[in-house]
């Protein structure tokens, strides 16, 4: 059963990703650290099709997609401690949505376009960014298309939406070697200045 929830991330504050209760009325846990000052704040609704890290270890190819794993959220806590200069009025694409929280985060804080990336064989994937697309209200400026980062060559429709993306962001995408690839192709744009920006936490598996 699909359940939603509620994250909270403070701009310009290190002590990011308080948890709301899910519909379901459990409590979250709260990850938040105490305020020092008033700050703004901002809400991400999302929806997982699956909430629990066991289940996702257990089949990559199927599941991996569809969880939000811990370098999905240090990631978007770096995006909302550095919203003002990181993605106002730019154009976002992420590498490896999944669940899409870093992206749906990115168009919250003021990104004027941002793209959400992942294989085009996972409709699971694709199903579950574009409900969260539509969840937090961002039609029209996020949009979900299909880039594996692995993959050797994209298409042209691919190629010109490159050529208008200012920041990549990836969480978990490097672990193997072929993650690179995808990232590759921006390079064959000289003079054009992007920013990419990493998170990775190894994952212990049983």
């Amino acid at each position: 059963m699909e359940t939603a929830r509620t994250l909270r991330f403070e701009y310009g504050s290190r002590g990011n990703g308080e948890e709301s209760q899910s519909d379901t009325g459990a409590p979250e846990p709260n990850l938040k650290r105490p305020r020092i000052a008033e700050t703004s704040i901002v809400e991400v609704h999302l929806v997982e099709l699956i909430r629990d890290l066991e289940e996702a270890n257990e089949d990559n190819d199927k599941h991996y997609g569809l969880f939000v794993w811990p370098s999905a959220l240090l990631l978007s806590q770096f995006v909302a401690y550095q919203a003002a200069s990181l993605c106002r009025g730019k154009t976002v694409l992420e590498l490896g949505c999944g669940t899409g929280l870093p992206s749906i985060l990115t168009a919250l804080s003021g990104a004027s376009k941002v793209y959400l990336t992942d294989r085009a064989d996972a409709d699971d994937i694709k199903r579950n960014a574009e409900a969260n697309i539509k969840m937090n209200k961002l039609e029209g400026r996020a949009e979900f298309i299909s880039l594996a980062w692995g993959a050797m060559h994209v298409s042209s429709e691919i190629i010109s939406v490159l050529r208008s993306v200012e920041v990549i962001l990836a969480a978990d995408c490097f672990y193997q070697t072929e993650g690179l690839t995808a990232a590759s192709v921006f390079s064959v744009f000289p003079g054009v200045y992007l920013t990419l920006i990493i998170s990775y936490l190894q994952t212990l598996r049983r």
